[in-house]
């Protein structure tokens, strides 16, 4: 009987590796990481998401804003056609619009902007509109004061509050389109002068932006970061400052990680900025940017769990018509995922209540009765938490990272490890005869895992990995039989119910010599 040599896999920490061949991957690397992540040093199957509302409209969400009334969490949710409110305590959608009010379509995304307990928005189709947090009304956003001096933004992409004026961008004026125009609103008013713009030199679509250090940055289609600067000057408040030509993003997706820094999805990757230059991020998964289907680039989406410092990104997987895959981005352990979930937009939000915990009406009283008849000492409840908040396709708003299934279907994972060869530097084959998996303990989770050598596509062995343990403890070793067979390298697969794996340990003995060409 061979003496095995242990070769163990532990405190991963990779993740997703598609940077090398599987045989050049990190040994706690993932050529393959769908539907699982990497969270804390152990292999885990992702969360999945639930149904919190629909609109029965039947048409693609375009818009998700968060804002705090009475110290509740309320919602405004946009579709193609209107604008609805979602409120958690009563889980269902109120449509503010009565009637199909907007124009765009399935790729024009709402902006959203508060100010002054007033939320103004926007499509790059469509009149803005602006809606009274407080009197809960709904109106068109008129930017005449008076006829002869002020000009009405007929339409418009971004919308930022900076140094208590309103700046639209990306805009159309009496029919004519200004893709790197600024206009601004006088103090503290919504009033456009005709002579309130400002052009940049730029020639480059500004499509989208975000607050960096608490200016607005705007990034450009062909490669443009441009900051709006305060002049400090009363007649002419704002100027552009380009910063850098190598940030062009493919979509309107733009994610503010934190305060500081912004990350965007570029022509040749993930590009992060922190206000005074950009980088390119993950290396380990440098081909990312190849996967996403060109054509349908403009539905990308993108959120920010802060509470994880975690970073999702909505994209078309190549072929699809919309987007079909999430990439998971963990900033702390800088370590990635992808997960097959279908989100039309995303977005973070760090007042979301899980409606199954914090559904307390009976405790906190009617949100829109007037405050002080209730006992509101719990202003905000301990589950209160940051949360991340999806709209489907099709009108559904759904709450992610909840339960165990994605709206009732299973969530089945697949994981490959990296191809092992612990003599390959000695130029021999490893003879594969045991396998231990450390298993967190769970009442019912268990995959399949397949063992491949080479470059073969069919496993030469497949066992159950089971986490039932009839004892107690946390976790347990789980004894496989691989059954010993000869490869220049080996790789294991693991798919369905993926338990939590907190280390692998790989008993090898070194055969053959290795064959020319496959090492």
């Amino acid at each position: 009987m061979p003496v095995y040599q242990p070769f163990v896999i532990s405190a991963f920490k990779t993740g997703m590796y598609t940077a090398h061949e599987p045989d050049m991957t990190p040994s706690d690397g993932f050529p393959t990481l769908l539907d699982a992540r990497v969270d804390r040093g152990f292999l885990t199957k992702r969360l999945g998401y639930t149904e919190l509302a629909d609109t029965s409209a039947g048409n693609p969400i375009m818009g998700i804003h968060g804002y705090m009334r009475r110290g509740h969490p309320n919602y405004l949710v946009a579709d193609t056609k209107r604008l609805y409110t979602y409120h958690p305590y009563g889980e269902s959608f109120t449509d503010l619009s009565t009637a199909d009010t907007y124009n765009g379509g399935d790729k024009d995304f709402f902006w959203f902007q508060s100010w002054r307990d007033k939320c103004y928005f926007c499509n790059g189709v469509d009149l803005p509109y602006v809606y009274d947090e407080v009197a809960e009304t709904l109106e068109s956003l008129d930017t005449i004061s008076d006829a002869d001096l002020d000009i009405q933004i007929d339409s418009c992409q971004m919308i930022f509050r900076y140094k208590s004026r309103l700046i639209f961008l990306n805009c159309t004026v009496d029919g004519k389109w200004y893709p790197n125009r600024l206009y601004y609103s006088e103090i503290n008013l919504t009033r456009v002068k005709a002579t309130n713009w400002v052009d940049g030199d730029q020639e480059d679509v500004f499509v989208s932006g975000c607050y960096v250090n608490g200016i607005p940055t705007l990034f450009g289609h062909e490669g443009f970061i441009v900051n709006i600067n305060y002049t400090f000057n009363a007649d002419a408040p704002f100027a552009f400052q380009e910063l850098d030509r190598s940030g062009g993003v493919l979509g309107p997706l733009v994610a503010p990680t934190s305060k500081k820094l912004a990350l965007a999805v570029g022509h040749e990757g993930l590009v992060t900025w922190d206000g005074y230059q950009s980088r390119k991020l993950g290396p380990q998964i440098r081909d990312f940017v190849d996967n996403i289907d060109n054509l349908q680039a403009w539905y990308m989406t993108a959120a920010v769990r802060r509470d994880r410092a975690i970073v999702y990104l909505g994209y078309p997987n190549d072929g699809s018509t919309s987007n079909d895959r999430i990439l998971e981005f963990n900033i702390d352990e800088n370590a990635f995922s992808i997960h097959k979930i279908s989100p039309h937009v995303l977005v973070g939000t760090t007042s979301h209540m899980i409606p199954e915990v914090a559904f307390i009406t009976a405790e906190l009283g009617d949100p829109d009765d007037d405050v002080g008849t209730h006992d509101l000492h719990v202003v905000r409840h301990p589950d209160y938490r940051a949360m991340t908040l999806m709209g489907g396709h099709t009108g559904k708003l759904y709450l992610m990272n909840y339960g165990t299934t994605d709206d009732g279907t299973a969530i089945s994972s697949e994981v490959w490890t990296a191809a092992v060869n612990p003599f390959k530097e000695q130029g021999r084959k490893a003879y594969f005869g045991r396998c231990r998996v450390l298993v967190g303990t769970h009442a019912s989770k268990s995959c399949t895992v397949s063992f491949y050598k080479d470059q073969l596509s069919s496993a030469w062995k497949t066992e159950t990995l089971s986490a039932v343990q009839s004892g107690t403890g946390d976790e347990h070793w789980v004894e496989l039989h691989p059954g010993g067979e000869v490869g220049n390298y080996h790789r294991l697969a693991f798919t369905g119910d993926l338990p939590d794996i907190h280390a692998l340990e790989l008993g090898f003995a070194p055969a053959g010599r290795l064959d020319n060409g496959l090492e």
